[in-house]
């Protein structure tokens, strides 16, 4: 008579079972959809015509976002001493990245000046502009494409670092520069990043016979 395998051999191979499973592969940065001018204009006039405190903040954080090209893990870290100087919010400054301890120069827009001030009245140097973190972040986003009746799972807050580097490229053609606008290492990065194909490569190609 076969004698009964003792119940850890079963154990063991359920756990080899489980470790087999394979991993749900992750969604890259460079999937996300930049938003479109449009988009970003009505959401703009969403935001404006609510003119909740919330909405103040959220119009800010969008016109930040969108004008620094940061990472959220950046965007969240910023003080009032970053964006403001003799209580005036200045045109351009610099921040040193989390992710590459690269320094990169940010400009800002008249209007995204504007919405800065009226969100940073009465705050202190040393506060953070937005204080939320990158989760928070990412959900306001999300409530954005709601907002705009868009599909959630196909933006994130990659998608308002995108935004301007996306439309730049497909009007210039300029990697390099939006790869310094980026604050990547090296060009490929950028060409991954905003998903330039060989096809792409190839379209230009024709565009300058010699």
């Amino acid at each position: 008579m076969r004698s009964a395998k003792p119940m850890s051999h079963f154990k063991g191979k359920s756990v080899e079972r489980r470790r087999r499973k394979p991993a749900k592969k992750a969604r890259k940065p460079g999937q996300m959809r930049p938003f479109t001018p449009e988009q970003v204009t009505m959401l703009e006039a969403l935001l404006r015509q609510d003119g909740s405190w919330t909405a103040i903040r959220d119009l800010a954080l969008l016109r930040v976002g969108i004008d620094s090209m940061l990472r959220s893990s950046d965007i969240v870290k910023l003080c009032v001493r970053d964006v403001c100087h003799d209580g005036e919010v200045v045109a351009e400054f610099a921040v040193k990245q989390r992710k590459t301890s690269k320094v990169v120069k940010c400009d800002l827009s008249e209007k995204t000046r504007a919405a800065l001030a009226d969100w940073l009245a009465g705050m202190a140097a040393d506060d953070r502009i937005f204080a939320i973190t990158t989760r928070q972040h990412q959900r306001i986003v999300k409530s954005w494409c709601a907002l705009l009746k868009l599909d959630g799972a196909l933006y994130s807050t990659h998608s308002i670092r995108r935004t301007k580097p996306a439309h730049l490229y497909a009007k210039t053609k300029n990697l390099a520069a939006v790869k310094e606008l980026l604050g990547h290492a090296n060009v490929a990065a950028t060409g991954v990043y905003l998903g330039v194909t060989s096809d792409d490569a190839r379209a230009l190609a024709k565009q300058f016979p010699i």
